[in-house]
């Protein structure tokens, strides 16, 4: 994968992906409640699969202890490390306005970084 996305990246292979937009009618108003609550919702949708795993490990691990203080802490850390880089992101989206100056450059900043996702499939195929 590291490789066919660093090629895609890299412009070396073409990849053309057709848009879906599933709710054409209902667009809700920028920084409305509703649709915070709607991408809120995909959100969680797509992060569970990823999410449940661990969750799943930290549950198992406080009830070993069998003290639900510790259970507790360990469930407000997994929180807050699933939920600080959002709020980060959250905080800082107005600093995403700047990056349009690096329009000119976009080309060569994607193409870099392919040929490095390339370098990093060659360091992982050695390395296995």
């Amino acid at each position: 994968m590291c490789l066919f996305f660093g090629l895609v990246w890299a412009g070396v292979i073409e990849l053309r992906v057709g848009t879906f937009v599933p709710f054409q009618r209902f667009r809700p108003e920028a920084g409305s409640f509703v649709g915070a609550l709607l991408l809120g919702m995909l959100f969680g949708l797509i992060a569970s699969p990823c999410a449940t795993p661990i969750l799943a490990v930290i549950l198992s691990a406080a009830a070993a202890k069998g003290r639900p203080l510790f259970g507790a802490a360990l469930l407000f850390a997994y929180a807050v490390g699933h939920g600080l880089p959002l709020l980060v992101l959250g905080l800082f989206a107005g600093a995403a306005a700047r990056l349009r100056q690096l329009g000119p450059h976009m080309g060569r900043v994607r193409q870099g970084s392919g040929w490095l996702l390339v370098a990093v499939a060659f360091y992982l195929a050695l390395t296995a």
